[in-house]
């Protein structure tokens, strides 16, 4: 079984929920980049609550396709991200287990944008030990489930409460990137994915 999803960089628990129902994940090539979704975007739990890290990306002429974005390294994002994900997420109990593989992932300079999220989500299923396939498609027609306009549906969503770092302070926060899960839950992240009820 197959499914377009949007593309993301770090997914969304949301995002993975649906991921893991579909034996491949198909991105399409061609589709339009929109600005303002999580392509270049993910969320994480910080000290200061819940930040939005973004992935800065080259000027667009025109309302280009997803394959031509272009990543922009001239502010250092990938170090200030790296950074940001170790003082947020040092202290998780499994971000040890993790870190080597997620700095050589974030410091590599890939040119395009859909380059990196393919790298990224195939670590991230790897870390899962979950069976999957990335598939690259090309067609005009098809459109995305983008999940950023689906608030509605996320709201009625049961995001059943994990510990995070953070939450004795600042509380429970949900859906955030799958990152802020896989530090906290480990080998028990897909088990919490498989049991999200819509």
């Amino acid at each position: 079984m197959s499914q377009v999803l949007e593309p993301n960089i770090f997914p969304s628990i949301f995002w993975m929920h649906q991921a893991l129902k579909n034996v491949t994940i198909q991105f399409n090539r061609a589709e339009r980049y929109e600005r303002q979704t999580f392509r270049n975007r993910y969320q994480i739990y910080t000290a200061q609550g819940v930040v939005a890290l973004s992935i800065p990306i080259e000027n667009l002429t025109t309302k280009g396709s997803f394959y031509d974005v272009k990543i922009s390294y001239r502010e250092k994002w990938n170090i200030n991200h790296w950074r940001t994900l170790v003082s947020a997420y040092k202290n998780a109990p499994y971000f040890e287990y993790f870190e080597d593989d997620l700095k050589l992932l974030l410091l590599e300079e890939t040119e395009h944008l859909w380059q990196l999220i393919s790298l990224t989500n195939t670590w991230i299923f790897k870390t899962l030990q979950w069976p999957y396939q990335i598939e690259m498609i090309d067609r005009q027609e098809t459109h995305a489930t983008d999940f950023v306009a689906e608030q509605e549906l996320l709201n009625q969503i049961n995001f059943e409460p994990y510990f995070q770092t953070f939450s004795n302070r600042l509380g429970f926060q949900k859906n955030l990137s799958v990152l802020d899960l896989i530090f906290h839950c480990g080998n028990d992240s897909v088990d919490y994915l498989q049991k999200i009820s819509v």
